[in-house]
């Protein structure tokens, strides 16, 4: 398994798993699935509606269809944050190396480079370049600076899918400045505390959500914290990363 280290500008370390080859060569073919099911679906509806010879036809292929096939990943990257549908399913994503989102600079060099890595060379260039280089990058990635990461990994999940989004606004002010005092893992432990209590809310989740929050308040030295464990923990996280970041 291979992973990369990565800093955030928040101040946190996170250890991302690479997707191997044959994750993202699956998610290449469902999208291709997807493809030819939509071909299907949409040449069948428009040609029954217009007949197959119909001009209006042939503008809805080549002038809509088409474009769409051609665009589609760089579309769907930019509006998935990262993800096709292929991805989506497979649970991995597309990120820049600092572990923040792709924009259209980096979207659009992976886009342009599956000219060489995939279509010109039968996808052998891309397969070779995953499978060898040291992120397990195809030319587009090296090019745009991204990386591609598995989700469904039970502690990436967490720094992928909840840190990154936390609402960290520049006017917020920190309720415990003492925040700052905890270490990346221990905020991180702290977030996957809260996701697992929240995805399953049981006896022994709720247990390690007081014990930590009664550990915290006696090694923060917090004098009066929210009532609610929950709460506190949100908050405390949210505290460390406005203060830290």
């Amino acid at each position: 398994m291979k992973t990369i280290d990565v800093l955030t500008p928040q101040n946190v370390k996170l250890e991302l798993q690479l997707a191997p080859a044959g994750i993202r060569i699956a998610a290449f073919a469902l999208d291709q699935v997807f493809f030819l099911v939509l071909l299907f679906l949409i040449t069948y509806t428009i040609g029954e509606l217009f007949s197959y010879n119909s001009t209006t036809y042939e503008i809805f292929i080549y002038f809509i269809f088409l474009p769409f096939i051609i665009f589609y990943s760089m579309i769907m990257e930019l509006i998935w944050n990262g993800q096709t549908i292929g991805k989506k399913l497979l649970g991995i994503r597309v990120m820049r190396m600092d572990g923040e989102p792709v924009g259209v600079d980096e979207v659009l060099s992976r886009w342009f480079m599956r000219l060489v890595d995939i279509l010109m060379s039968a996808g052998s260039l891309a397969l070779l370049m995953v499978s060898t280089s040291r992120y397990r990058q195809r030319f587009g990635d090296v090019l745009g600076g991204t990386i591609v990461v598995r989700e469904r990994n039970a502690q990436q999940s967490v720094t992928l899918s909840h840190v990154m989004k936390l609402d960290t606004k520049d006017s917020y002010e920190p309720v415990y400045p003492r925040a700052r005092l905890l270490s990346e893992d221990e905020a991180l432990l702290l977030k996957r505390t809260l996701v697992r209590y929240e995805s399953r809310p049981n006896e022994g989740h709720q247990k390690a959500i007081v014990e930590l929050s009664n550990k915290l308040v006696e090694v923060l030295e917090i004098k009066k914290a929210e009532k609610k464990h929950t709460d506190f923990l949100r908050t405390l996280l949210k505290d460390y990363i406005v203060l830290t970041r």
